[in-house]
């Protein structure tokens, strides 16, 4: 192989969308299944794509959430996940909200339509990104034999997403941190009254940001670390 063709074929592989750099610089790049587990990078960064595709004019003109999904994410996971695992993600998450375009775009009068994101289990804008990341995490730990501790703080509409997306998740430890009585009571229940055996909510006394930085304490938290895997669902973790 000729040194021309050589580094083509490098440069190719450092920028594939399935590979994941840190926001900081200083952390080995990682594959979809370690970026996701993972949730922060080793040297406090977030992960980020090395590349970005372009999607197909034909997937652009397609209203199945499903297709969009697939032809969105498949790039980024690349083979690091079972082929059917973003399938039944997708297949998941779409069946569990309760309009089959998933998130329909509502005219409300000529020329003034609205994009309705509450149509999942909790109705939460969260529900579209956490009923994914709840399933794939299943897959990757399935695949992998590993087990997962999450902790994520909340102000309601993530942990009341976390707790739905997660409950009953065998290989999944869910930990919920919320401020005590700053959110509302619909959330409030929706996170506490889990009969799920692998749930933890804690109500703090403090705002969000004291929930927040305990959560980033934990997490940079070398001992605990060391003892098994610790993640994060929520906007600290990919970027």
């Amino acid at each position: 192989m000729t040194i021309r063709r050589r580094l083509a074929t490098s440069l190719t592989i450092m920028t594939t969308a399935d590979r994941y750099l840190s926001t900081r610089g200083d952390a080995s790049s990682a594959d979809f299944s370690d970026a996701l587990l993972r949730g922060i990078a080793p040297d406090g960064g977030l992960y980020m794509p090395q590349a970005w595709p372009s999607l197909s004019e034909a997937v652009q003109g397609t209203t199945d959430y499903r297709a969009i999904g697939r032809a969105v994410l498949a790039p980024f996971i690349g083979g690091t996940l079972p082929a059917a695992a973003l399938d039944a993600a997708l297949d998941h998450l779409a069946g569990g909200f309760d309009d089959a375009l998933v998130t329909p775009l509502v005219e409300l009068e000529p020329g003034l339509f609205v994009l309705e994101l509450f149509r999942g289990p909790t109705a939460a804008f969260k529900d579209l990104a956490m009923q994914l990341v709840g399933s794939l995490t299943d897959a990757a730990l399935a695949a992998s034999g590993e087990r997962l501790t999450i902790l994520t703080a909340t102000s309601g509409d993530t942990g009341a997403a976390a707790v739905n997306a997660f409950a009953g998740k065998e290989r999944v430890r869910l930990v919920v941190l919320h401020p005590l009585d700053r959110v509302s009571p619909v959330q409030r229940k929706q996170m506490t009254t889990t009969q799920a055996d692998n749930v933890l909510n804690l109500a703090v006394r403090g705002d969000f940001d004291d929930c927040q930085r305990l959560v980033k304490a934990l997490l940079a938290h070398e001992d605990l670390r060391a003892q098994g895997r610790l993640s994060s669902v929520n906007s600290i973790n990919w970027a």
